[in-house]
């Protein structure tokens, strides 16, 4: 028979009454947040647009999307009580924002004909 003299991590939960979202992000947008000069982005909501969006400098626009998950993450923080080290789960997440591309607006590509103004935007 097998003992473990390891008691593990002890973690406890306190729940810090913070609203979490957490963002998946394109490489693109990722990369330049981490660079030496990061942007400044802009979340905002169009009166024409069906989703809020997030605008990065250089004109790229992308649609914020919420997605569920059906496993929950933990947001974990060191314990603060120096006597007994361990963790403590400040926050339950289960849902998720995704950054999707815009396309540009029909301003930005330019009159295409009746045809395309009917069918082409199923294509």
């Amino acid at each position: 028979m097998s003992t473990q003299d390891n008691n593990g991590i002890p973690v406890s939960s306190a729940p810090d009454g913070r609203g979490y979202r957490l963002f998946e992000l394109p490489p693109e947008v990722e990369s330049a947040l981490t660079s030496q000069a990061p942007p400044v982005l802009y979340i905002k909501h169009p009166e024409e647009a069906s989703t809020a969006q997030l605008s990065v400098p250089g004109g790229k626009t992308y649609a914020l999307q919420q997605k569920n998950t059906s496993n929950a993450l933990l947001i974990l923080s060191p314990s603060t009580d120096d006597s007994v080290p361990g963790l403590t789960s400040v926050a339950t997440v289960h849902d998720f924002i995704e950054l999707l591309p815009e396309a540009p607006g029909p301003e930005a590509r330019g009159n295409k004909g009746k045809w395309h103004e009917r069918f082409g935007k199923n294509r």
